[in-house]
């Protein structure tokens, strides 16, 4: 949900047309999921973080951090939109990741340089890591393209100009568009979300 979607559509929506009253008889919270298509389970089981929304310190958002407690020692309460913002920022984050090492591989092959030995060197740097600095696959899955495009939207909607987000989808158009064509990386692609 892009930011200020809880606050704006989900509880006016309870408010108007639920009979029992918030705070009193329920209450709600937002827990995005950071979940990979193929490793869903897992990811559930062993996540990074948890990420819980909420509009006050409640009952629910109590019961959520006890159940992520024995999962991860990294949850985190906040606003809503700050949630909301996090779930996007983190999908987007790693969608600008694949494309600037597909940027990077695009330079290599023009330049008759080894992608694979440039990502290899730059992915040991431990603050950058070995996800999606393979060259040729463009990002997919679930999620990756619809909240990098989400995003990219809502940012235009707000007045701001989405830049970055705007040549990452560029330049997953171009690789998806080669692979297309020239078949660069043979093989299933990884998804995440």
């Amino acid at each position: 949900m892009l930011p200020g979607t809880m606050r704006s559509v989900v509880l006016n929506y309870l408010e108007k047309n639920c009979t029992k009253k918030r705070g009193i008889d329920y209450e709600i919270a937002y827990n995005p999921e950071f979940l990979r298509q193929n490793s869903a389970l897992d990811d559930f089981f062993n996540p990074d973080r948890a990420i819980i929304g909420e509009e006050s310190d409640n009952e629910i958002s109590k019961l959520l951090v006890d159940l992520y407690k024995p999962l991860t020692k990294n949850i985190i309460t906040t606003s809503f939109e700050a949630a909301e913002l996090t779930k996007y920022a983190s999908n987007c984050f790693l969608s600008l990741k694949i494309s600037f090492f597909n940027e990077i591989g695009l330079i290599c092959k023009h330049l008759g340089i080894d992608d694979k030995v440039v990502s290899l060197g730059v992915s040991l740097d431990k603050r950058i890591g070995k996800y999606g600095t393979e060259f040729g696959r463009p990002f997919d899955g679930m999620c990756l393209p619809k909240d990098t495009q989400a995003l990219a939207s809502f940012i235009k909607q707000n007045r701001i100009e989405p830049d970055l987000l705007e040549i990452v989808l560029n330049i997953n158009k171009k690789i998806e568009d080669l692979t297309t064509t020239r078949q660069l990386v043979p093989g299933a692609r990884e998804t995440h979300s």
